[in-house]
């Protein structure tokens, strides 16, 4: 056994100095590895006691070899205003046992200001920190790309805070992730609170769903939207113009949709107004037409008719040798002053006057003289505008209005006064005409299709003004016309 054994011994111990050769090959071979990776590492990687004495360094700093750099402190390549907190991250790490870093800035390696990350990690033995290992990463790159996006990022906020329109961002599900004050303004609430709310938390369902299905539309075509909608916010009818424009991702797939809409419900009120008005301009024409053939119709055709009877009756008396033919001659020449007079007042209310060159005052004055010689209405007058002149176009409405309301009273009123009153008042110019008439209703419903006072109503709202009619039957009428002061050139 022992003859056998011994073979046995010596082949073990034969072993042994190969399998330790292989081991110290490895080792050799783990740390030329190590060394590799840790000297042609782009970081600064340290080493250093609790104290911040540098034990190892893998390369040089700026301004220090890496002989240069062992045995110094950290402290010693770190600008003063650095030194706090580096030492606070010490001694956390070095409290705590947790790694922990630091940024700060220094020297980099072409002589310009470099920014650096450190991160500090504790070095034990046997439970024990016994030193620090610190890498330091120089992130000079990524924080000037942070700082780009930042100023970008506020720059793209002040344009979208500082826009009149409503801006906002939504997903496919129709969460807002994002929305300006304008916005925020317009539903109400604060933009804050308005993060990771959804199209129903904000509008009715209908309105809503509406909404839902132009941004899923969007979603799946990627092209943009617009159109013009009237919705309902705070229980107010209003009206936007609206625009969902796709926002890609890096894979070219829609991500979010950016809303941007302006309120244009006073645009649309104005052109909602303009139509009546033109509407209603149209109607006024067609009615001055009818007001005209009626007035031609009725004066001057009946007193032609009366002329013709009249000849007709003298030729009948010329031819029986009547002595009588000298009246009816006389009572035409009559009949033909009365028209020639009627065609002068007809032609002289649809002529428009000169109000720019004589002024409202004057014009209106002329106006009652002329109603004076032909009527026995007593007609009174106060005028009180001063010496500032009204622009042409409301010096000529205002003109029009009084010419058909003194018109109306002479024809249909019946009355023995009349009274009118031209002065301003606070930035204002107010026409009133009062008599003391037979009245009528001042409901629009009672007064029917009158060319008269429609005219006043419209010429009225064409000057931004406010009119009044009081009157009851029997009891008279006021006609009281107030608009803003437009001055003259």
């Amino acid at each position: 056994m022992r003859q056998f054994d011994e073979p046995r011994t010596q082949r073990s111990r034969r072993r042994r100095p190969d399998g330790l050769a292989e081991a110290n090959r490895a080792l050799r071979e783990s740390e030329e590895k190590y060394r590799s990776l840790v000297e042609h590492t782009p970081d600064i990687m340290m080493v250093t006691d609790t104290d911040g004495a540098i034990l190892f360094m893998n390369r040089a700093v700026p301004g220090f070899t890496v002989d240069e750099a062992v045995g110094r402190k950290v402290f010693d390549y770190i600008r003063p205003e650095h030194h706090s907190a580096v030492r606070d991250c010490i001694a956390r790490v070095l409290r705590t046992g947790q790694p922990d870093q630091y940024e700060i800035v220094g020297r980099g390696p072409h002589g310009a200001d470099a920014c650096y990350s450190t991160r500090v990690a504790p070095l034990q033995q046997v439970g024990k920190v016994v030193g620090l290992t610190m890498i330091a990463r120089d992130i000079t790159d990524q924080k000037r790309a942070e700082d780009a996006l930042r100023r970008s990022e506020e720059e793209y906020r002040a344009v979208v805070e500082g826009a009149s329109q409503i801006i906002a961002r939504i997903d496919r599900n129709g969460v807002f992730l994002f929305m300006n004050q304008v916005a925020a303004r317009t539903f109400g609430v604060s933009a804050n609170d308005l993060i990771g709310k959804t199209l129903w938390d904000l509008l009715p369902k209908r309105a809503a769903d509406r909404q839902m299905a132009d941004i899923a539309q969007v979603f799946e075509t990627g092209q943009p939207l617009s159109w013009q909608r009237r919705s309902i916010l705070q229980g107010q009818e209003r009206w936007f113009e609206s625009t969902l424009q796709p926002l890609n991702g890096d894979d070219g797939r829609v991500r979010s949709v950016l809303a941007i809409a302006s309120e244009i419900t006073e645009r649309i009120e104005a052109h909602e107004k303009l139509e009546q008005l033109s509407q209603s301009i149209i109607r006024s024409q067609e009615d001055l037409l009818t007001h005209v053939s009626r007035e031609l119709h009725d004066e001057l055709g009946q007193l032609i008719m009366g002329i013709d009877l009249e000849l007709e009756t003298i030729r009948k008396q010329l031819a029986g040798g009547k002595e009588t033919a000298g009246d009816g001659i006389r009572r035409a020449r009559e009949i033909v002053r009365a028209a020639t007079e009627s065609l002068r007042s007809l032609c002289s209310n649809l002529r428009s006057p000169n109000v720019d060159e004589v002024g409202l005052t004057s014009a209106i004055e002329s106006l009652i003289r002329d109603l004076r010689r032909r009527t026995d209405i007593d007609i009174r007058c106060a005028f009180s505008l001063g010496s500032r002149r009204i622009g042409s176009n409301m010096a000529l409405a205002l003109f029009r209005i009084a010419q058909e309301a003194l018109t109306n009273v002479v024809r249909h009123a019946e009355a023995k006064q009349v009274e009118v009153r031209l002065l301003e008042e606070s930035g204002h110019v107010i026409l009133e005409i009062s008599d003391d008439g037979r009245g009528f209703d001042p409901d629009p419903k009672q007064v029917g299709p009158g060319h008269g006072l429609r005219s006043i109503r419209e010429r009225t709202a064409l000057l931004g003004g406010r009119l009044d009619i009081e009157s009851k039957p029997g009891q008279g009428a006021r006609i009281w016309v107030s608009a803003p002061w437009m001055p003259g050139r």
